[in-house]
């Protein structure tokens, strides 16, 4: 098995704080993935996301081809970062880490 990385830098006109709000709240992944996609949140998100927590998902990546993604938050430091493992999903091994820093511009 060959694993890919893919790394993604976004610089954000926000607060540390407004960023971690947004990014840790997985309710607002459905605001940034392509509509045509057809995202559905199937667990209901009544409380802060925490390690542990499971989640799942429906999706179309491509018509006609529909996919059922679970993942589970493993690590999470508030205001800092959360790792976000499929359990079941389109990939054979699939991890993401979502890691807020604050850069000052002179």
């Amino acid at each position: 098995m060959h694993l890919y990385t893919l790394h993604k830098k976004q610089v954000l006109p926000l607060s540390k704080q407004e960023a971690w709000e947004f990014f840790s709240d997985p309710s607002k992944l459905s605001s940034i993935t392509p509509g045509d996609m057809k995202f559905d949140m199937r667990t209901p998100m009544s409380r802060a996301m925490h390690p542990g927590m499971i989640i799942h998902y429906d999706l179309k990546p491509l018509p006609a081809f529909p996919v059922q993604w679970v993942t589970e938050i493993t690590h999470m430091i508030d205001e800092r970062l959360f790792v976000d493992e499929q359990r079941f999903g389109p990939f054979v091994f699939g991890i993401t880490s979502t890691i807020l820093m604050i850069t000052l511009r002179c």
